[in-house]
């Protein structure tokens, strides 16, 4: 007979449902495994019995005067994150590509003397083509 752990025990004395019933079968027939269920609710019991000591009103500022100096620091406000240099240089970066863009697009756009005037003759042509190409398009 395959005896169960004192992993299993104490996971049944804490009330899991995985196996549970498997192990009460067990326990009825082993008399090992519930000595040994017996002797974990004794040192249960006895942990119990044992009196809580009172830590005292000081204890919360013992604790972190103990531990403050391993704590990592913390920044003190969230905007001194925001002007970090990697931030700072990427947003220069974002600026100074949207002026390069800006200026390209006024050396680069249509000229002065205002807007382009179409030929009329040329315009008529395109609707024309176009016309006709619908209409063959659909005929075929």
């Amino acid at each position: 007979m395959k005896h169960k752990t004192e992993d299993e025990l104490f996971a049944y004395r804490e009330g899991e449902m995985k196996g549970r019933e498997a192990i009460a079968a067990h326990l009825q027939q082993c008399g090992e495994c519930r000595a040994e269920l017996e002797r974990i609710e004794e040192v249960f019991a006895a942990l119990n019995a044992m009196p809580v000591p009172d830590p005292g009103e000081a204890y919360g500022a013992k604790v972190w005067q103990q531990i403050a100096d391993r704590l990592p620091e913390q920044n003190a406000s969230w905007w001194r994150g925001l002007f970090a240099p990697r931030r700072l240089m990427a947003f220069g970066t974002a600026v100074a590509l949207l002026a390069v863009a800006f200026y390209a697009g006024r050396k680069t756009g249509p000229p002065a003397g205002g807007e382009r005037v179409a030929d009329a003759g040329k315009v008529r042509e395109r609707v024309l083509v176009v016309a006709v190409g619908e209409h063959l398009g659909k005929s075929e």
